[in-house]
């Protein structure tokens, strides 16, 4: 045991300990990366917009079909960059465009009317007010809302094959927008300005020309996640390499000691050639 904690020894030690270490803990981050958690939601059900979609990021799959809430005033239109994009040939149901039959809808097609919000920090989202007959005639929306919604990811991300209709995508947002986006965008879960509740679009026939009507989102429940292989595989890597540096360790800790153990059987020998020596001399 002295000879383990021998001070030239110690250092090898403490190099060991510390690398087993970080290939352990960087093995846990490659796991913990393979599951990606759901944002924590408030006891209202509620996820913090921060939460859920990191500004200059992509919008994780954790966070599709969760709801949220934000704050912030409607873009202001500007000459030959209108604020607003609509989406024609549209049902008010999002979920009847990915139904096994798409494109053969048993509901009155319309346009989604989206607006883009200019959050409190100055990003841009891309918020679907709702659904009309006759968008013309919606007026734009204007000055300061705080809207609840449901997080929608862009459309050409490929999660929902979608029929050959105008897509709603980050790309088309930011081309309106006067600032940051962030990708996919919010279907807010009441229309915002002349509301009206949707219960089943079969039997909306003929609404007012100027009446909103709420959008069902395309992807209604959360999306399911297998495990990310790739990060799978980095754990695994992580954890070889723990143990190529603890065999390295037990390696070198062996051979050390086993050139102590030459050293002491050496040096017997030696003392004994010096007293037969001068014993020698005597008798000559």
């Amino acid at each position: 045991m002295k000879r383990l904690l021998a001070p030239r020894l110690l250092g090898t030690h403490a190099l060991a300990i510390l690398g087993i270490a970080l290939c352990l803990l960087l093995s846990s981050w490659q796991w913990h990366r393979a599951h990606t958690a759901r944002p924590a939601a408030a006891s209202n059900g509620i996820a913090k917009f921060e939460d859920l979609s990191p500004l200059r990021a992509y919008l994780p799959e954790s966070a599709i079909g969760i709801q949220t809430r934000v704050s912030g005033r409607w873009q202001e239109p500007r000459p030959g960059n209108p604020a607003r994009i609509i989406l024609r040939d549209r049902p008010a149901d999002g979920s009847l465009l990915v139904s096994p039959v798409a494109g053969d809808y048993d509901a009155p097609l319309g346009s989604w009317i989206v607006d883009l919000l200019v959050l409190d920090d100055g990003s841009t989202l891309g918020v679907v007010r709702g659904w009309s007959l006759h968008p013309s005639t919606v007026p734009v929306a204007r000055g300061r809302v705080t809207i609840s919604g449901v997080m929608q990811p862009s459309e050409d991300s490929g999660l929902r094959k979608l029929p050959a209709i105008s897509l709603l995508t980050t790309s088309i947002i930011t081309q309106h927008a006067h600032s940051a986006v962030h990708d996919g965008y919010l279907v807010a879960k009441s229309s915002v300005g002349h509301a009206q509740s949707l219960g089943g679009t079969s039997g909306v026939t003929q609404p007012h020309a100027s009446i909103l009507l709420t959008v069902s989102p395309i992807i209604k429940g959360t999306v399911h996640q297998s495990l990310h292989w790739r990060n799978v595989v980095y754990t695994a890597n992580w954890i070889l390499f723990a143990f190529i540096v603890l065999y390295m360790w037990i390696r070198i800790v062996r051979d050390d000691l086993g050139r102590d153990e030459k050293v002491d059987e050496l040096e017997p020998d030696s003392s004994t050639r010096k007293k037969a020596q001068p014993a020698q001399s005597k008798t000559d």
